[in-house]
C-alpha cells in the first residue's frame, strides 16, 4: 500500500445529515454497469457478507471505529435523527451505518487533502529545479503550466480539507458523550490519513436466506403466515421456502425453474423476496465492479512505483535530472489519488450492500 503522508489539519465545519446519502449515492453513480455470470451449481462455501452477525463494520478493521459505533449506538441521540437510506428514500439510515459512512468520508478526504498537500510541494520542487535549469525557449510556458497546476493544487486541496472538516464535525456530532469521551476518540481517528479500505472478502454471490434480515421481508412473512391461518392456503409459503433455497448473484433472475407467468403471479411475499433480491443484486454488483477498479488500479500505482524509483536512479546516475523525478512523483501522487477514490467507492459499497441485506 503506498504511505500516505502526515499532515493533519485542524478545524471543523457544520454538516447536515443528509452528507451521508450523498456519499452512498455517488460511488453508486461512479460504478460501471457490469455482470457476472451465474455457475451452474452451488459453491461448496459461500463467504459471508458480513465478517460478524452484529457488527457488519468490523470488516474494517479500525478499532477507534468500532468504538465509536459502540458509543453511538448506547448513548448518542444525534444517531436517531433520520437521514435517507438509499434503497428507500423515506426509511432513517441506522446509527451505525451514520457513523460509519461519516468516517469513511472523513478518512477519504484526510488521505487526499494530504495527497494534494505532496503535490503542491512537488510542483514547488519542479519549478524550483526548472529555474534553476538553462532556460530554453519553452521556460516560460512550462513556469506557466507549472503556476497553473499549483493554482489548481492549492484549490482542491482546500475543498478536501473543507469536506474532511464537514464529515469529522458530523462524526462528532454522532458520537457525542459526557465528559469529552467521544472527542478524544475521535480524535484519534482523525490521526491516520490511511486509504480507506475493508477487509472483508468481496462474495460472488449470496444465499437468498439473506433476505430474512429485511424489514420489509420480515413483514411479507408476517402477513403471509397471517393468511395462511385464516385461509389454510400453504402455496405462498411453498413457493418462498423454493425462492430462500437460491442464490442472488448480479443481475441475475431471482426465480427459480417455475418461474410464475402473467397467468400464475408469485405471492405477495414471493414479490417482495424477487424485489428485495433484484435491490441486493445491484448493491453487489456495484461492489464486485468497485473491487475491480481498484485491482487495476493498485496495479498501476505499483508500475507507477517502480518508475519513480528508475526515475530516481537514473537522476542519482547522472543521466537525468530533478525535474523528471518531480515529473514522475507528480504522475504517480494523481494515481493514488485515483486509488482513493476508488478505495472510497469500494467501502461505500461495502455499505450499501450491508443496509440492503437489513444491516442495523
Amino acid at each position: 500500500m503506498p504511505m500516505l503522508p502526515k499532515h493533519r489539519p485542524a478545524g471543523w465545519t457544520t454538516l447536515a445529515a443528509a452528507a451521508l446519502t450523498g456519499l452512498l449515492l455517488s460511488a453508486g453513480a461512479l460504478a460501471a454497469a457490469e455482470s457476472s455470470a451465474p455457475g451452474a451449481a452451488a459453491p461448496a462455501a459461500v463467504p459471508s457478507p458480513s465478517p460478524s452477525a452484529n457488527r457488519w463494520w468490523a470488516a474494517f478493521e479500525e478499532p477507534e471505529l468500532d468504538r465509536l459505533v459502540q458509543r453511538t449506538a448506547a448513548t448518542s441521540p444525534a444517531a436517531a435523527r433520520s437521514t435517507p437510506a438509499v434503497h428507500n428514500p423515506q426509511a432513517t439510515l441506522p446509527p451505525s451505518a451514520q457513523v460509519v459512512l461519516a468516517f469513511i468520508g472523513m478518512r477519504a478526504y484526510g488521505a487526499r487533502a494530504a495527497l494534494a498537500a505532496d503535490l503542491a510541494d512537488t510542483l514547488a520542487q519542479e519549478r524550483s529545479a526548472l529555474a534553476a535549469s538553462a532556460p530554453t525557449r519553452d521556460t516560460g510556458a512550462l513556469l506557466e503550466e507549472i503556476t497553473r497546476r499549483q493554482q489548481a493544487t492549492a484549490a482542491i486541496g482546500q475543498h478536501y480539507l473543507a469536506q474532511r472538516e464537514r464529515y469529522a464535525e458530523l462524526l462528532a456530532q454522532l458520537t457525542e458523550a459526557p465528559g469529552g469521551q467521544a472527542h478524544a476518540s475521535l480524535r484519534l481517528a482523525l490521526t491516520e490519513p490511511r486509504l480507506p479500505q475493508f477487509h472483508a472478502r468481496v462474495p460472488a454471490r449470496l444465499p437468498m436466506a439473506l433476505l430474512l434480515g429485511r424489514a420489509d421481508v420480515r413483514l411479507a412473512q408476517l402477513e403471509a403466515a397471517q393468511w395462511q391461518r385464516l385461509s389454510g392456503d400453504g402455496a405462498g409459503a411453498r413457493e418462498a421456502a423454493q425462492l430462500l433455497s437460491g442464490w442472488i448473484t448480479p443481475m441475475a433472475p431471482a426465480w427459480p425453474a417455475g418461474q410464475p407467468t402473467a397467468e400464475q403471479p408469485p405471492s405477495p411475499l414471493a414479490a417482495t423476496l424477487t424485489s428485495a433480491a433484484e435491490d441486493v443484486a445491484q448493491r453487489l454488483q456495484l461492489l464486485q465492479a468497485a473491487e475491480r477498479r481498484c485491482a487495476a488500479l493498485a496495479a498501476t500505482v505499483h508500475a507507477g512505483e517502480l518508475e519513480l524509483q528508475a526515475a530516481r536512479e537514473r537522476s542519482a546516475a547522472g543521466t537525468a535530472g530533478d525535474i523528471a523525478v518531480a515529473e514522475r512523483t507528480a504522475r504517480l501522487l494523481a494515481e493514488v489519488d485515483a486509488l482513493v477514490a476508488v478505495r472510497t467507492e469500494l467501502a461505500v459499497a461495502w455499505v450499501g450492500l450491508q443496509l440492503s441485506l437489513g444491516g442495523a
